[in-house]
């Protein structure tokens, strides 16, 4: 291409600039009005409403049957724990020693210790002498209470011990133990895993207060 032909084409392109008109400019809510007068525009715009609201809707619909069917699974939760919780109750006030005004009747307490026989302690008059628990150092135990509940539910049981020796406490647990129901037959519970004592000579004398429903008893742990 010469130079001639070139100016030629710059003058061309010059013109056309010259020539150009910007579009006019418009508002926000000028735009907003010509949508407005879309028809095309503004029959997307029903349609996607349409979608919007029957995916509403169909929500609306899934949260409620799901309410619907939680509520009623939870009445019928709440019913079978009460039935479970009254028990015998239901069917007149249960009666396991009228001689004695207590609803928690402690009976005995076992000491259980895997690889060996449980040592069991009754609780009453002609056994108060044999509370005697031999056990080793550091040994894992559980303690199992064996007891009556009469006349009405014993909620929010708990269970303390304190192991003392020498009126220095070297170890002291609670335990949550739970709600019973009042029925003719023995109830237990039985305390988590744990360890006796350690660090203290062999065949020395400890003394183990526990407490059940503000009943207290005292036994002397043998550790050896």
């Amino acid at each position: 291409m010469t130079t001639m032909e070139k100016e030629v084409d710059n003058l061309e392109v010059d013109a056309e600039q010259e020539n150009y008109v910007p579009p006019a400019q418009k508002s926000v809510s000028e735009i907003i009005a010509a949508d407005a007068e879309d028809e095309s525009l503004n029959s997307k715009h029903e349609v996607l409403k349409e979608r919007a609201q029957f995916h509403q809707e169909k929500e609306t619909k899934t949260f409620l049957l799901n309410k619907s069917r939680l509520e009623k699974f939870s009445c019928q939760h709440i019913d079978l724990e009460k039935e479970q919780l009254l028990g015998e109750a239901k069917l007149g006030q249960v009666i396991v020693d009228a001689s004695d005004p207590r609803n928690v009747l402690v009976k005995s307490i076992t000491l259980v210790v895997d690889g060996r026989p449980d040592i069991t302690m009754q609780l009453d008059k002609d056994h108060l002498n044999d509370a005697v628990f031999t056990i080793k150092e550091g040994a894992a135990y559980r303690i199992r209470f064996d007891f009556h509940v009469q006349r009405e539910i014993c909620t929010g049981l708990k269970y303390k011990q304190k192991v003392t020796r020498h009126s220095i406490t070297v170890d002291r647990d609670t335990f949550m133990v739970g709600s019973y129901a009042p029925k003719m037959e023995l109830q237990s519970y039985t305390t988590p895993l744990d360890e006796a004592p350690s660090g203290i000579q062999s065949y020395k004398n400890v003394i183990w207060v526990a407490s059940l429903c503000r009943r207290t008893r005292i036994t002397k742990m043998l550790l050896y």
